[in-house]
């Protein structure tokens, strides 16, 4: 710290910082200096009006600080900030195009008639999408970690214990067929088989038409013997009208 007495012989290096001290008695900032070597380098200036009561002068109290450091630090930290701000707002883009990616593919799955459910290894529902919800009349949070086989059985649909080869079962109190198939699923990851996706497709329609043609398949069938056996019957008439007529 120095003192100064500013009547015109000490250089004013500070600017109009000496109109701040003298309306309001002090002043403080940070400037940049140089060292005798030419090296710039942060400082912190205080100067404060000291009045002296015997003579009625003023005298100047000048206290200078190196800063430097502390302005380095301050530098990074604003760096730091503005990459972490930068990295935040990333990730945050990030993150909603993977929400958007989610929502997307569940969108899309609910559009499919196929009830499809995703399986863990340890038997439990894992997702779902809304043919399922519909058929069970269930939310979707409590249709998540339920066992998959129970809460089948538990909506009428008693599936075999082997279906990778896929089968047939009927849903008895609304009458619709299933056709459902299981398929591994490995996670990418681990490369390990971690559950299965099954999947039921409703084909009523196509079943009630195929009964429906082998129905009337078999009646077909009934009535071409038939005319087949009167022809027979027909044909045996003749021949004895032929014969007894020769007879006669």
């Amino acid at each position: 710290a120095q003192t100064a007495r500013n009547d015109g012989t000490v250089p004013d290096v500070f600017g109009d910082s000496w109109q701040t001290v003298r309306t309001e008695g002090k002043w403080s900032g940070e400037r940049i200096n140089r060292k005798k070597s030419g090296e710039p380098y942060w400082e912190l200036a205080t100067i404060s009006s000291i009045n002296n009561a015997d003579d009625l002068t003023t005298h100047y109290l000048v206290e200078l600080e190196e800063i430097t450091r502390r302005k380095e630090t301050e530098r990074e930290l604003t760096e730091s900030r503005t990459e972490l701000q930068h990295n935040h707002a990333a990730l945050h883009s990030l993150f909603n195009q993977v929400a958007a990616s989610k929502m997307e593919w569940e969108s899309t799955m609910d559009c499919i008639g196929d009830m499809v459910i995703l399986v863990t290894g340890d038997g439990k529902i894992k997702r779902c999408n809304k043919a399922v919800r519909e058929f069970s009349a269930l939310p979707y949070q409590e249709i998540l970690g339920a066992p998959w086989r129970e809460f089948l059985n538990l909506h009428g649909l008693n599936l075999p214990q082997e279906l990778s080869q896929g089968c047939e079962i009927n849903h008895d109190s609304s009458g619709r067929w299933f056709f459902c198939t299981s398929y591994p699923y490995t996670d990418n990851q681990q490369n390990q088989k971690s559950g299965f996706v099954l999947t039921m497709h409703d084909f009523t329609r196509r079943k009630t038409v195929g009964d429906e043609l082998e129905s009337a398949y078999r009646e077909l069938k009934s009535t071409q013997a038939k005319i087949v056996q009167q022809e027979k019957m027909a044909s045996i008439g003749q021949l004895a009208a032929g014969v007894a007529h020769e007879i006669n």
